[in-house]
């Protein structure tokens, strides 16, 4: 009798034990996390008659700090460490390193369902594109050249689902590297990605911002910008990724009738630690009335860019790339380029 007396003691005891260790195991602890990310490049300029063939480049270094309040609260602060050519007074051409605020964000999560954030945050614009595509170390997305990847504001996801996913974000509309215009009006977004198979997402994204000005002494109100962005991309894992996606902006500068729009193709394949990928681009822009050529012309090209990379460990990621650039405008020359790019981040 004594002996099950003990027996059932003892598995008693180690019961609670092992109840009280779940808890433990469940219970949540606050926690953080520094991180950091580095581009750095060295490319050799293959146009004829080039001034500048070759140089060294550390075009952006980001730093940052993440941190877990609870399981539903968290924030993220990142500082954006740019390289720079400014003008001065004098009309030469002056190269520094410029620190921005790029996030600076207090995010709440419900489950996988709902996500709130405010601050300083990324835009939803190119962020599914550009994670998907994996490569922003070698170059930026076609829309990055033209629009900020990040802004004040606020933003929601909702999944309804696990393979559809709704968003909308209200931004100042200005960017990272600007507070707000003079008017207080905002940039509206609206995006959904869907993903109805392993491996297969599809983005379509709407945005619209409203503008005034000064003419004469008197505030005008100018044409709503408008922007419809459609993606779609298919990956197997540790195989291959290929993906396109098509843009297009409605009065461009919040001027009546001008529309320009982009295309963006590439695929990866991929050889375990090794990576061979392309990418073509393509900016168009259209011919108001009365003028005799697109309105953004000059800005206006077909860029090819092909390569390999390597990724040795986690964290370092290095690149041989060549791109072409073609310029639309008949007077302004091709140009080509070999690239040596590096990644490193923790």
């Amino acid at each position: 009798m004594k002996k099950i007396i003990f027996s059932a003691t003892l598995i008693l005891i180690c019961s609670v034990q092992f109840a009280f260790a779940q808890d433990e195991v469940k219970k949540f602890e606050p926690n953080g996390k520094v991180q950091g990310t580095v581009f750095f490049n060295y490319h050799y300029d293959l146009t004829e008659n080039a001034q500048k063939k070759s140089q060294f480049e550390l075009l952006r270094s980001y730093f940052g700090y993440s941190y877990n309040f609870s399981e539903q609260f968290s924030t993220r602060i990142v500082f954006d460490v740019g390289y720079d050519s400014r003008i001065d007074a004098n009309q030469k051409t002056k190269n520094s390193y410029s620190a921005f605020l790029k996030i600076a964000s207090l995010q709440w999560k419900y489950k996988d369902l709902f996500t709130a954030e405010g601050g300083m945050i990324p835009t939803n614009m190119y962020d599914t594109q550009e994670k998907f595509l994996g490569y922003r170390y070698l170059l930026e997305p076609l829309q990055d050249r033209y629009f900020p990847s990040a802004d004040l504001g606020v933003r929601a996801s909702y999944k309804p689902v696990k393979m559809i996913e709704l968003r909308t974000a209200l931004y100042n509309g200005e960017g990272y590297k600007s507070i707000q215009d003079n008017y207080g009006l905002q940039k509206f977004t609206a995006d959904i990605i869907i993903r109805p198979i392993e491996g297969l997402t599809f983005k379509t994204y709407y945005d619209i911002m409203s503008k005034k000005d000064t003419l004469g002494g008197q505030v005008i109100k100018l044409e709503n910008k408008q922007l419809l962005n459609f993606f779609l991309g298919y990956e197997k894992k540790d195989m291959f990724r290929v993906g396109a996606e098509y843009v297009i902006q409605q009065n461009s500068d919040f001027t009546k009738d001008k529309t320009a729009n982009g295309i963006t193709a590439y695929a990866i394949y991929i050889i375990k630690k090794f990576e061979l990928f392309a990418r073509y681009d393509q900016t168009r822009s259209n011919t108001l009335e009365g003028k005799t050529e697109d309105w953004n012309l000059s800005n206006d090209f077909d860029m090819i860019l092909g390569g390999v990379q390597y990724t040795p460990v986690t964290g370092v990621r290095m690149s041989m790339n060549y791109r072409h650039y073609i310029p639309i405008k008949s007077t302004t020359p091709n140009t080509s380029f070999i690239y040596l790019n590096f990644e490193y981040k923790f």
